[in-house]
Parts: structure tokens; sequence; C-alpha cells
């Protein structure tokens, strides 16, 4: 890589950008996880109870 072109300024610009969006990720996992951990709790029992209805 030579830092002088463009292209690669560009390219580690992208490679930081897409570091830190992963770092926000990691960061942000727990508190999606307490979201959607209840959210798949009532999905299952919503489907179990389908199931029980309908004899699937």
């Amino acid at each position: 890589m030579n830092d002088d072109h463009p292209c690669c300024k560009a390219l580690e610009q992208v490679k930081a950008e897409a570091s830190d969006g992963i770092g926000w990720i990691y960061k942000l996992q727990p508190e999606i996880q307490r979201i959607v951990e209840p959210l798949k709790d009532r999905l299952d029992r919503i489907r179990a109870l389908c199931d029980s209805v309908h004899g699937t």
C-alpha cells in the first residue's frame, strides 16, 4: 500500500470505519440481547400455543 495514493487512503479509511462499526456492535450487543431475548421467548410461547391449537 502507498499512503500517497487516493485509493490506498480510501481503503484505510473504510477499514477504520468498519473497525469502529464492529466495535460499536460489540458494545451494543448486551443491550440488543436484553431486547431480543424476551421477544424470542414470547415468539416461542406463541408458536407453542399455535401448535397446540392447530395440532401441528
